[in-house]
Formats: C-alpha cells, sequence, structure tokens
C-alpha cells in the first residue's frame, strides 16, 4: 500500500502538467453607474461593480477626460457632468455607460454668502435678543452647586469668540462696529487672548498691551488699554462677557529682575519660572494690577 503512494503522485503531478493554463477573464461590468442630481453640498456619488481576473484597475473620467486620483470603484462627483469609468486588467479594459450629474437645485443648495459689517435690526441674521443687557445686569458671573457657570442664579452657557493681538484694541469706531457684529451673530463671551506680546505695532492699532522694549517688558501701553476698555464696555452694552488672558506669550526682559540670563529663554520657558520664582509673581501681579484694577471710564468707572 505505500509503496504505490509515490507512483500516484508523479502520476497526479504528469496530468497536472498537462492541462493549459486557465485564461484571464476581461472586465465585465455588472453594475453600471447611474446619474442623478448632486445634493444640497454639490456632490453626488458613483459606483460601479464588475467582475473579471483581479487585479481591477478603475479609471473614473468627466466628459471623456480621466480625473485624477479617481481610481476606486466610488467615486464622489463634485458637479455635473457626463461621468463613465474604464474597468482594467491584464487581459482587457471595459468602458461604462456614461451617468449624467445634472446640477444642484438653487432652491436649496448651500451657496457661498457674504454677512456685511452692519444691517439693519432685525435683518438676517441678527441674533441680538439672545443676549440679556447690559452683560452683568443680573449680577457677576459664579459656579453653581452644579458646577455649571450662572448668572443671578440662572445658568448661562457662553458662545465666544477668540481675538487676538492688535484685534483686541480697534479704534472706538471699530469697536463699535464689532461689538454689534459679534452680538448678531449670537456671541455672548469674547476672549482677549495674545495680548501681552510683541506684535506689530500699527498706526491705527496697537499691537499689545506691553510696549516692545528689549531691555524691559514693564512698560505698558496706555493707548491701548483705552481701547480695550473702549471695546469691553461696547461688548457688554450688547450682552457680551469679557475673558481677560493675563499670561500668555509675555516675554520678560534683562532689566526685569529676573537675571540676565532671561533674555536667552524662549518665552514659552520663561514662564515655568511663575511656578516657583518671587520676582515673576510680582511681575504678573503689577501688570494684572495694571489692567484689572484700573476704572473703566466707558462702565461708569467699574
Amino acid at each position: 500500500m505505500f509503496a504505490l503512494r509515490p507512483h500516484f503522485t508523479a502520476t497526479l503531478l504528469v496530468l497536472a502538467a498537462a492541462l493549459p493554463a486557465a485564461a484571464s477573464a476581461p472586465p465585465a461590468i455588472m453594475t453600471q453607474p447611474t446619474g442623478g442630481a448632486v445634493d444640497l453640498f454639490g456632490t453626488f456619488t458613483l459606483s460601479v461593480q464588475a467582475t473579471g481576473t483581479e487585479p481591477l484597475a478603475y479609471q473614473w473620467k468627466l466628459d471623456g477626460t480621466p480625473i485624477a486620483g479617481a481610481t476606486a470603484p466610488t467615486f464622489f462627483a463634485n458637479g455635473a457632468g457626463a461621468y463613465s469609468v474604464a474597468v482594467s486588467n491584464a487581459a482587457g479594459t471595459s468602458e461604462s455607460a456614461v451617468a449624467v450629474v445634472l446640477p444642484d437645485d438653487p432652491s436649496i443648495a448651500l451657496k457661498p454668502f457674504t454677512i456685511p459689517n452692519t444691517t439693519a435690526a432685525g435683518a438676517f441674521p441678527d441674533l441680538r435678543a439672545w443676549n440679556p443687557e447690559p452683560a452683568g445686569a443680573s449680577g457677576v458671573v459664579t459656579v453653581g452647586a452644579d458646577g455649571h457657570f450662572q448668572v443671578g442664579g440662572r445658568r448661562i452657557r457662553f458662545f465666544g469668540v477668540d481675538l487676538t493681538s492688535n484685534k483686541n484694541f480697534p479704534t472706538h469706531a471699530g469697536a463699535e462696529l464689532h461689538a454689534q457684529r459679534l452680538a448678531r451673530f449670537g456671541f455672548n463671551s469674547v476672549r482677549f487672548h495674545w495680548a501681552d506680546s510683541f506684535w506689530p505695532y500699527y498706526t491705527e492699532e496697537p499691537g499689545s498691551l506691553i510696549i516692545k522694549d528689549s531691555a524691559t517688558s514693564r512698560r505698558f501701553d496706555e493707548n491701548a488699554r483705552d481701547r480695550l476698555h473702549y471695546f469691553m464696555a461696547r461688548c457688554a452694552d450688547v450682552g457680551i462677557y469679557a475673558n481677560v488672558n493675563l499670561l500668555v506669550a509675555r516675554t520678560f526682559q534683562k532689566d526685569d529682575g529676573l537675571g540676565a540670563e532671561i533674555a536667552t529663554m524662549p518665552w514659552a520657558r520663561q514662564h515655568l519660572l511663575s511656578f516657583f520664582n518671587d520676582r515673576m509673581v510680582e511681575l504678573q501681579k503689577e501688570y494684572a494690577a495694571w489692567l484689572l484694577a484700573s476704572p473703566n471710564p466707558y462702565r461708569d468707572n467699574r
């Protein structure tokens, strides 16, 4: 019985070698791509199903021209046109039927639009009615027993926007315009951010609350503070609260009393000293007192 196995195996190998190799099957498209109208985002999904010897390669075309990168069974058309796909393998290529994608319906499609800086009250968009006016009329912001912000015993949810550098210090006319625009969009808080770093100083707008000086960071800009006060007052008028960031990117200098080495350190690493260096803490207190303890003349010196 065991002596027959080599003879049997050899016979199978001879028979297998005598069989002809299987022929490659060219692609056959089983499900054609179908057209339609793009959705309200301006896109339309096209797909094809094909059989044939693997691997199969796909190339989508728009009006007969190959689309770069469109080499998958599914394609997301981004606009109207006549789309088709070529499916290929080593045995040949099959072209699909043309799928016509129609343009969007102007009545429902999303379109780019601009929002002017000024609009009449009540004209879209105008969400100013969302904000109780002025900000703080019912009391200061506190944290309730449930861990949420509240004003006057009622929970408040902040919808905020971030302003940086010179945009914290617009002209008085600009402040009035910006405050109204923010309220129209429904914002009720502004983060005044990056106001302590050396941004370029514009003729129209200061770039920082700290005057750029290679010797010291203790020269504070009275004009910048005045503009910030005015902007905060106009925001408060329309129900917008202020979140003032105190230490963001202040660059300490050699004459600040921290040692000349401080000027060799990147500003972000300088700030690590505030965890244990008393002089750094005092410098920050000085700046915070100048900014926060100064009465705002545009809010009845509050």
